[in-house]
C-alpha cells in the first residue's frame, strides 16, 4: 500500500493549490537545447511540482538526487517509476516527509513500475523549491524578489546526457496594509457615531410627540 501511495499519490498528484508559496521556480530549458524538443517542462503552483511531457519520440528517463534513474518516460507515453530509487519517497510530497520504503538501492538495477500514459510526469523536485521553514537566510528584505539559486536536473533523452535548468526565486510578500486597515476603523467609527447621533434623534422625537398641552382654564 505504502509503493501505491508513491506511485500513484505524490508523483501524479495535481497541486491542490496555485501559488500558495512566496517562491516561483522558473524553469528556463533543457541543455542542450538540440534535445529539448518536443520536450515540455513547467512548475505547478508557481514552484511546487516540476511536470514534464515527452513528445519527443524518445524515451526521457530523470535522475534522481544520487544520479540513479528515477522515472522513465517512454517515447510510447508509457510512464514508470523506479521503485528502488531512494528519491522516489522525498519527491512524493512537498516537503518529503514520506517515509522510504526501506529497499531503496541507488546502484541496484532500476526495477520499473507503470504508473501512467500519456507521456505526463509530474513529482515534487527539492532541487527546484524550498523545504525549509520561515524566510530564506538570503532574503534580507521579504518584500523584494530574491534570487535564490540556479538548480539542474539531470535526464537523459534518447540516452544522452542532458539537464533541465531553471532558478529559485523569493517572490516577496506584501506589508500590512496599515492604511486600509486604519481607514476601516475610522469609517466604522464614523458609522457607530451617526448611528447613535439618529437614534438620539429619533428618542427626542418619541418624547416630545408623547406631551400634553394644557388647556387655559376658562
Amino acid at each position: 500500500m505504502l509503493v501505491a501511495g508513491f506511485l500513484f499519490g505524490g508523483g501524479q498528484r495535481a497541486a491542490a493549490h496555485e501559488g500558495s508559496h512566496p517562491f516561483e521556480s522558473v524553469v528556463a530549458g533543457i541543455v542542450p537545447s538540440r534535445l529539448a524538443t518536443g520536450i515540455d517542462v513547467r512548475m505547478i503552483d508557481a514552484d511546487s511540482q516540476m511536470e514534464l511531457t515527452n513528445h519527443s519520440g524518445m524515451t526521457v528517463v530523470v535522475r534522481g538526487y544520487q544520479g540513479e534513474p528515477y522515472a522513465r518516460i517512454a517515447s510510447s507515453g508509457r510512464v514508470e517509476v523506479n521503485v528502488l530509487s531512494p528519491s522516489m519517497a522525498p519527491s512524493n510530497d512537498r516537503l518529503g516527509r514520506t517515509p522510504p520504503n526501506g529497499n531503496e538501492d541507488a546502484s541496484a538495477p532500476p526495477r520499473w513500475v507503470h504508473v501512467g500514459d500519456g507521456g505526463r510526469y509530474r513529482w515534487f523536485d527539492r532541487r527546484t523549491h524550498y523545504r525549509g521553514s520561515g524566510t530564506p537566510a538570503a532574503v534580507t528584505d521579504r518584500e523584494r524578489r530574491t534570487r535564490l539559486w540556479d538548480y539542474r536536473v539531470p535526464i537523459t533523452v534518447g540516452g544522452e546526457a542532458a539537464s533541465i535548468r531553471g532558478t529559485l526565486y523569493w517572490v516577496g510578500v506584501s506589508p500590512f496594509p496599515t492604511g486600509l486597515f486604519v481607514g476601516m476603523l475610522v469609517a466604522t467609527a464614523g458609522c457607530l457615531l451617526f448611528g447613535a447621533w439618529v437614534l438620539r434623534g429619533f428618542r427626542r422625537g418619541e418624547t416630545s410627540s408623547g406631551e400634553t398641552t394644557a388647556e387655559p382654564a376658562e
